[in-house]
């Protein structure tokens, strides 16, 4: 496929330089509690500029998930890269160190408000 037969953009979005590549990417990482093993071997990656939903059922492991790439635990397994480069996100002080954060779907914390200035919050407490 070439430039010409690229789909067009739609207006208003990102237009990224060519040759940036994945930003993130989760390589067979898992993560056991007591009695369940709640991310098994999962493979996740991210282009820069991209956004991604994770959709699933309750208990699917897609907080698990998040969590592990905040560096809420410290014993998944697995490999997480950010840029290429692997890293050991074992803590949230490693994850913000990567520009890594995350905003917790707990709508009880905070007044109703946009979603942008709800990220913004958690940027900038």
């Amino acid at each position: 496929m070439n430039e010409a037969d690229e789909a067009p953009k739609p207006s208003g979005m990102a237009q990224l330089p060519k040759g940036i590549g994945i930003a993130l990417r989760m390589e067979g990482v898992s993560k056991r509690f007591p009695g369940t093993l709640a991310v098994d071997r999962v493979d996740f990656e991210v282009s820069a500029g991209e956004v991604h939903a994770l959709v699933g059922e309750n208990g699917a492991g897609k907080s698990t998930l998040m969590k592990m790439l905040a560096g809420a635990f410290s014993d998944y397994t697995g490999r997480i890269r950010i840029s290429g480069k692997e890293v050991a996100l074992h803590s949230p002080a490693a994850a913000k160190s990567f520009g890594i954060g995350m905003v917790h779907q707990e709508l009880s914390l905070a007044r109703r408000s946009a979603s942008r200035k709800t990220c913004w919050r958690a940027v900038f407490p």
